[in-house]
């Protein structure tokens, strides 16, 4: 081969102090441009990909430059192939690339490995950095080796008039590469975590431009990004223990400088002899596969189709990366075609380098601008929340958007060279690395701090699967994330012959979502961004899409795979709540306390009702933000509180990502919640309980419900619908001054006050009366046996007895032939049975009921000795009679059979959940029975009408055993068979048309006629559960007028001298206002 001898040592580069020609320290300028000698031993490829990270390219080592001070002639350095242009060389061989070597440039092995000599581009003259830093993109950067904590790292770069260092878009991601390229050592950054994510320290979110290079493998609050000296063009982004010792990256700004008065200067090049040009090998498309040419530009493209593995989008562009290009980019059809090839009508779509920001502008992966698109009908789909990188669709290749962790095929651009070489594109899983021995213990992958199997056959249904996992030490799978998301998909079967079970179920009629594992709700990702398809089904079950990642409700009998999680450690218990130390201060006036905290509920008035983001300004106003939820406690204790307003109250919960992922706004841990059925939604609820949908731009934000059923639990709502609101801060040390009960009734002594009601429980052996006796004892103080309006009243109730293992007299009690009703003779509100209740125990008219020290009610004879619990009622309620008013569902097929029952008739077979969704879509639900009145009229219009044995009844099986109507009406009355055997495997009801009796049966094993229903009363019906401070005040704090007072010693005469029947009805009640008498008058 003739070789060309490269100019002998005729120049001589000045070493220049840091910035003195816009190059770093390590780096010698020349002729506007710096080199550096790399002495690692690499190949060609990866030698071009380390000087690419350190911001520039394989040196062009031209006629006026041969070598550098400290150039070791002994050695080999790869050189870019286009050293080698204006040389008399002869064409290099196939697969070989020129190197420096003695001052000559010759040809070697592409896969050899040797130094090599990168060269970049000067900084800008002006800007200089101090000694020890790096200048890059006019910013000055710092990795310090010494090992320090957080708080130590983040006072030396203050020292250094800088801060660690802020990574927050690409190139400044590219910029800390460049300056630990190479080094094993974790650098702290300047980030840490808040809520459970990691946030820059300007606020923004971390948001990497590759979220599979993340290893969060603790619950280190701090984060650092790390190279490797094995593989050094690789990163990593780490969260450590702040506490822990680690190397930190500063960055500061530049130092800016007069160089019109420099007096540093550079010999002149000495001009070289001239040489013979000689022809380059061609460039050629990168190596191996179907690489095709783009005529008359130096790029090329692949159609990965069934010649890669398929990848999600992030993978994908890493793949196309390791060939020197990305993924592929358009700037007109023509180009696009190429692209495509012949897979235009590809079934399962391409990845192309084009996608979504979350401003909802379209960038090209190549920075160039985008003057070309291709969307398909209805394309781009912007109020998507999950959809965010663009593919080929299937069938015609145009564009649409998709989730970005699906695993799809991809399109590939990339730069000609002129001796390509073939890299290493592989991504591996991680496998957990079990002391113990767990069965299939070489298939948990490793997944941040957790392990995950994914199990194929046999196949199970959810109650199998679940058992299956903690067979296997394990939970079924709990998902937070769109990157926990993104590994299951990764790790999962892409041809998998059914979905994944997931540990996300509905269990029991009228039950929320929950996982199984007892982590909280705070992501989800449902299909088509819709919520969950569920009506009031009996048990729904949540699994997990294998190609593209989203959930679908599904009959948990179905037989799935499953996916398993556990710890990384040998428990697979998950982490619990700490408890909390109570700390010293109490609230200023107005504000109550609990646990650390006080709280205060505004918008007692609508016209004080705010929008979410309104109402947290007017906490911040308080020295406050809106109230975050950790612990039954809280949840309990403000449920009572917003019994104060007749209103929804914000609390302070939104959601991130367009919807997907909920914080809370003080930053705490969601580490608690108490969704209501079928929430978290995507859609919310307008004041005509229509369904509307947020849009992409609009977040949803989170509210307490107060309703009868659902009082307390929680429903996200669009951001803007005007709520009261509850605020909280820490409690002052400051003052000393006992903190208010919220819950006391003014001047009663012993009595506490929830919403409109007063109570006193009365406990122990002295208070046990019979029920009569119970009633007489209350009525003495001008008030009855307490009355359920709602559901808080129990656990409200629960907080303030004592003797937990008794039983204490309510004033409920049957009223009729097996249905029950209030001492006062009012409809219930609500039900709270204990399983299997209520079931008579006594005689006509000796059924009444009792609760357990948690609210719970059984039916006990009248004439046992129980404690009880008495109940003031400042509101005056009626219940609503029917009248011509209140009329049947306009829609085709209603029939009005008399009383408060409207009826619908379907001609078709369904099972118990089927049944119940066609009438929801109806506007009813199967049908009710609140008397034997009713059941009566049922059964004749039916007899009459129709032949059928058995129908479908609305009464199912909740999630604790007990029984609730799909309507949420109370359970008040019951005709079960007597010789219908028990069974905790029937969930579901039927009535038999000849006993008029009911019968447990299974939801889904028979096909049965049905009736749907609705109450002719179903919207007359207003909660009336506000308290009217000053209407509360005032009445709480009256006396009784002297005959008042005169009435009730009588009363009180006639229950010591009678004890039975006639105390009930000889004691008359208060008719002239709602008026307790003082525990000193009596």
């Amino acid at each position: 081969m003739d070789k060309m001898r490269v100019l002998p040592l005729a120049i001589l580069f000045l070493v220049v102090s840091t910035g003195a020609f816009g190059c770093n320290q390590e780096w010698t300028s020349y002729n506007g441009s710096c080199y550096k000698f790399e002495t690692k031993a690499l190949d060609i490829r990866m030698a071009r990909k380390y000087c690419q990270v350190l911001k520039g390219d394989l040196a062009f080592i031209n006629l006026n430059a041969t070598t550098l001070i400290g150039f070791d002639s002994a050695n080999k350095y790869w050189v870019t192939e286009d050293s080698i242009r204006l040389t008399n060389m002869d064409a290099p061989p196939p697969f070989q690339c020129p190197y420096l070597y003695q001052q000559t440039l010759k040809y070697g092995d592409c896969n050899d490995e040797h130094f090599f000599i990168c060269e970049e581009a000067q900084e800008d003259p002006t800007h200089r950095c101090p000694e020890n830093w790096v200048l890059l993109d006019s910013k000055c950067y710092r990795a310090v080796d010494q090992q320090s904590n957080f708080t130590v790292s983040l006072a030396a770069c203050h020292d250094e008039q800088g801060q660690l260092a802020i990574l927050d878009d690409e190139e400044k991601e590219k910029n800390a590469q460049a300056v630990i390229i190479g080094k094993d050592n974790i650098y702290l950054i300047g980030a840490d975590r808040e809520n459970g994510t990691f946030k820059w320290f300007n606020g923004k979110p971390f948001n990497p431009s590759c979220p599979v290079c993340t290893l969060l493998t603790s619950n280190g609050s701090c984060l650092g990004i790390k190279s490797s000296s094995r593989h050094p063009t690789m990163f990593q982004w780490e969260n450590v223990e702040c506490s822990a010792i680690n190397s930190f990256l500063c960055e500061r700004e530049v130092i800016s400088v007069d160089v019109s008065t420099s007096s540093m200067t550079t010999s002149p090049p000495t001009t070289p002899p001239p040489t013979t040009p000689i022809s380059l090998p061609p460039l050629l498309c990168p190596i191996g596969y179907n690489w095709k040419a783009f005529k008359d530009t130096n790029y090329c493209f692949w159609e990965t189709t069934y010649e890669s593995e398929r990848l999600n989008w992030y993978q994908a562009r890493q793949f196309c990366q390791a060939y020197g290009g990305d993924l592929a980019t358009y700037r007109d059809s023509q180009e696009e075609d190429i692209g495509l090839g012949g897979a235009k009508g590809h079934y399962k779509g391409l990845w192309f380098g084009l996608r979504r920001g979350d401003d909802d502008i379209f960038r090209w992966v190549d920075g160039t601008e985008l003057n070309y698109t291709n969307w398909d009908y209805d394309e781009p789909n912007l109020r998507s929340k999950s959809k965010y990188c663009a593919s080929h669709a299937s069938g015609n290749a145009k564009w649409e958007l998709d989730y970005c962790g699906v695993r799809r095929w991809f399109i590939c651009k990339a730069p000609k060279v002129r001796n390509p070489t073939l890299p290493d594109t592989s991504f591996p899983k991680t496998q957990c690395n079990f002391s113990s021995s767990p069965f299939y213990r070489h298939r948990w992958y490793l997944y941040k701090n957790h392990c995950y199997l994914i199990h194929d056959e046999p196949k199970y249904s959810w109650d199998l699967a679940l058992n299956f996992c903690r067979d296997n030490e394990a939970h079924l799978v709990s998902i937070h994330s769109f990157n926990e998301t993104d590994f299951i998909l990764f790790a999962s079967n892409i041809v998998s012959s059914s979905d994944y079970w997931t540990g996300l179920a509905s269990k029991g009629l009228g039950s929320s979502f929950t996982w199984s594992d007892g982590t909280p709700l705070d992501f989800w990702y449902w299909f088509n961004d819709s919520g969950p398809n569920q009506t009031e089904s009996m048990n729904t079950c949540v699994s997990f899409d294998p190609l593209r990642g989203f959930w679908k409700t599904a009959h948990c009998n179905k037989l799935q795979g499953v996916i398993c999680k556990r710890g990384i450690n040998a428990t697979y218990d998950f982490p619990t709540q700490e408890p909390v130390v109570v700390l010293p201060g109490n609230c200023e006036r107005g504000w109550y306390p609990q646990g650390n905290k006080c709280y205060k509920v505004f918008g007692k008035k609508w016209t004080q009702r705010l929008s979410w983001t309104s109402a947290q300004k007017a906490c911040e106003n308080e020295s406050a933000t809106l109230a975050s939820i950790h612990n039954d406690d809280q949840q309990n204790f403000l449920t009572d509180l917003m019994l104060e307003i007749d209103d929804d109250a914000w609390i302070g919960l939104e959601n991130l990502h367009r919807g997907s992922l909920f914080q809370w706004v003080d930053n705490s841990a969601l580490d608690y919640a108490n969704w209501d059925v079928n929430e978290p939604s995507l859609a919310n609820d307008d004041e005509d309980g229509e369904l509307f949908y947020t849009s992409s731009y609009e977040r949803t934000c989170v509210e307490i419900s107060y309703g009868k059923e659902n009082m307390g639990k929680w429903n996200d709502v669009s951001c803007y619908q005007s709520n009261a609101y509850i605020c909280q801060k820490f409690k002052d040390p400051n003052i000393t001054t006992p903190s208010e009960d919220p819950f006391s009734c003014v001047n009663i002594t012993g009595w506490s006050r929830l919403g409109t009601s007063c109570f006193n429980i009365f406990e122990g052996n002295y208070s046990k009366l019979s029920w009569t006796e119970a009633q007489g004892r209350c009525r003495a103080y001008g008030v009855d046996l307490v009355s359920f309006k709602n559901s808080a009243t129990a656990v409200f109730l629960s907080k303030r007895i004592t003797a937990k293992g008794e039983f204490f007299w309510t004033g409920i009690r049957e009223t009729e032939e097996s249905k029950f009703g209030t001492v006062d003779g009012k409809r219930l509100k609500i039900s709270n049975w204990l399983p299997e209740q209520p079931k008579l125990v006594s005689s006509f008219m000796d059924n009444c009921v009792a609760m357990n020290a948690q609210g719970r009610w059984v039916v006990r004879s009248c004439r046992e000795k129980l404690s009880f619990v008495c109940e003031w009622n400042l509101d005056s309620e009626n219940d609503i009679a029917v009248d011509e008013s209140h009329l049947c569902p306009k829609s085709y097929g209603w029939q009005d059979i008399g009383g408060d029952m409207c009826v619908k008739t379907s001609f078709i077979r369904k099972t118990w959940n089927d049944a119940m969704y066609d009438c929801f879509q109806h506007g009813g639900s199967l049908v009710t029975f609140h008397s034997a009145k009713d059941l009566h009229n049922f059964v004749n219009y039916v007899n009459t009408n129709y032949r059928y044995t058995s129908v479908h009844i609305g009464l199912g099986r909740r999630k604790d055993g007990s029984y609730m109507w799909a309507d949420y009406s109370p359970v008040d009355f019951t005709a079960w068979d007597p010789d219908d055997p028990p069974s905790t495997a029937k969930d579901c009801v039927e009535l038999d048309m000849k006993t008029e009796k009911w019968k447990k049966v299974h939801c889904d094993d028979i096909r049965r006629n049905y009736f749907c229903s609705a109450s002719k009363n179903r919207n007359a019906e207003a909660d009336a559960l506000a308290f009217n401070s000053t209407k509360g005040e005032n009445i709480v704090g009256k006396k009784l007028a002297a005959g008042g007072i005169v009435g009730i010693v009588i009363c009180l005469l006639v229950v010591s001298a009678i004890i039975g029947v006639t105390v009930y009805y000889l004691c008359p009640r208060e008719r002239h206002g709602n008026l307790l008498v003082p525990e000193s008058q009596l």
